[in-house]
């Protein structure tokens, strides 16, 4: 039986979204974040690799290297393109063969040198996604605006679209019968 976390590292290497999905636990949270949400955001990285034209990642094991950072000294791993060699920076926090976390750290040191590394690439979760967000007053009252706003625009494109469909109705309705009135004059002695 493959370890769990062997079975999450080979869905990193392969930019395996729906296997992370089936077997990363629901209940933790990742880089302050729902499971989906950490993975939508993944999911971008991972093709930002791909666009970039990695076919796979190659693991290097390393741990956060900030010294005033709270994470100093703990395990993750450097993900680097085969191609690309850009690179992402993650601290696996684990409990034997359970990951409890994953996150970004700003500060990684990989036991093996790797020379050549380009573009370094991170896990953005949005603000307002963060387990930890509370949102303000200030905060709601836009969120309420913005709502408002957003069902207006699609108020109006639903009615636009209702009128274009029965302007398109009873043009393929009309026009036929224009045509065959201009037919029909032209026919007659």
């Amino acid at each position: 039986m493959v370890p769990y976390i062997e079975t999450i590292l080979y869905a990193f290497c392969s930019f395996d979204i729906e296997n992370l999905r089936l077997h990363l636990k629901d209940e933790y949270s990742y880089q302050d974040a729902p499971k989906e949400v950490f993975l939508r955001e993944l999911e971008k990285v991972f093709l930002n690799f791909q666009n970039a034209g990695d076919t796979a990642i190659t693991i290097y094991e390393g741990r956060c290297n900030g010294k005033t950072c709270p994470n100093f000294g703990k395990r993750g791993y450097r993900f680097v393109g085969n191609n690309s060699m850009r690179y992402l920076d993650l601290i696996f926090e684990t409990d034997g063969d359970n990951i409890l976390d994953i996150y970004n750290c700003a500060k990684f040191k990989s036991d093996k040198k790797i020379k050549k590394l380009k573009y370094k690439r991170e896990i953005k979760i949005p603000e307002d996604e963060r387990n930890s967000f509370v949102p303000t007053p200030e905060y709601l009252a836009k969120l309420n605006a913005a709502t408002q706003h957003g069902n207006r625009l699609l108020i109006h494109h639903l009615v636009w679209l209702i009128l274009r469909s029965c302007v398109i109705g009873w043009t393929n309705i009309l026009l036929p019968m224009k045509c065959l009135m201009i037919t029909n004059l032209l026919t007659i002695p």
